[in-house]
């Protein structure tokens, strides 16, 4: 997966990707504050145009996945294109779930949810296997960075988004149900921001860009946070107001779209960071190796290695 952001041409593809759903968040935002007790058309319409930016962000991202598969491929990297191609069907149904939500965009079936919450468990289960993969590494050889503890901390983060994007979105009065998912969401993210400050404190990441990953992700705890108590506040019980629902079903959304937003500029810093090289084979980089050094990583680091 590190060979993602060592490829610039996929990264300046995952910062449209991110982009994307940044705008999908901001029109999710812009639909709850036009709502009305009248005429929700427009407010419709928004939300329509949210669900089918947010799919197209997904597809963008798919092809970021499958640009590093080919790259790879070309420089007969097959164990790590393997890995990548694995993460690319994940995000793939991920995708489907996406373009479901576009097709079903008022949310009257759960099949969008249950398919992105597929999809992300498909991305638990490799990281997962890539920590207990780590931790046997580190087992047998003392003198290996411990790195495991990381792999196993995304892993959880991962498990917990899915959790979240499986249960149902928020309705009004069904208060424990919105609060149950916005606390996943919130665990999950706060769980991978942890894993990021930690990663970058031991050297296991060396992007300054870790940075903004980190901003990224503590907004979008705070968006989650956010939903968590509107589903309370807001949704719980009546009597329900208008300016209530506008208010607090919308600044979780742009809070998020912030996080978002935080996160696609760290991926645009990123693809500054790295030379233009998708081209040619490092001269480093023996045959079948998943990694070559890059700037991003500490010297002797293993974290994205099991060898």
């Amino acid at each position: 997966m590190i060979e993602l952001t060592k490829s610039r041409i996929a990264m300046a593809v995952v910062w449209l990707a991110a982009a994307l759903v940044t705008i999908a968040f901001v029109l999710e935002g812009l639909a709850f504050v036009l709502l009305s007790a009248s005429d929700n058309s427009t407010s419709n319409k928004l939300n329509t145009a949210y669900a089918w930016v947010f799919f197209a962000g997904w597809a963008v991202a798919v092809i970021a996945l499958v640009m590093v598969v080919w790259i790879l491929c070309l420089r007969r990297h097959w164990a790590a294109a393997g890995e990548v191609g694995v993460l690319s069907l994940a995000t793939i149904v991920i995708a489907i779930g996406a373009l479901y939500g576009g097709v079903d965009s008022q949310g009257s079936l759960m099949t969008a949810e249950v398919l992105m919450a597929a999809g992300i468990g498909g991305w638990f289960l490799f990281y997962a296997i890539k920590a207990a993969r780590r931790s046997f590494v580190e087992h047998d050889d003392a003198t290996k960075a411990h790195f495991a503890a990381l792999w196993f901390g995304a892993a959880i983060a991962l498990a917990l988004t899915a959790v979240s994007q499986g249960l149902p979105p928020l309705d009004v009065g069904d208060a424990t149900m919105g609060m149950t998912q916005a606390v996943f969401a919130l665990v999950g993210f706060a769980l991978l921001l942890t894993v990021i400050v930690v990663a970058r404190a031991t050297f296991a990441i060396k992007s300054p860009q870790t940075v903004f990953a980190a901003i990224g992700l503590a907004l979008l705890a705070l968006g989650s946070l956010g939903q968590a108590v509107t589903s309370k506040v807001v949704l719980g019980s009546p009597p329900y107001s208008l300016n209530g629902f506008r208010i607090g079903l919308s600044v979780p959304e742009f809070v998020l779209a912030l996080g978002f937003a935080v996160l696609a500029l760290a991926v645009a810093r990123r693809v500054y960071e790295i030379p233009v090289r998708d081209k040619a084979e490092p001269a480093q980089a023996a045959p079948g190796s998943y990694l070559a050094p890059e700037a991003n990583m500490a010297p002797g680091s293993q974290m994205a290695s099991d060898t």
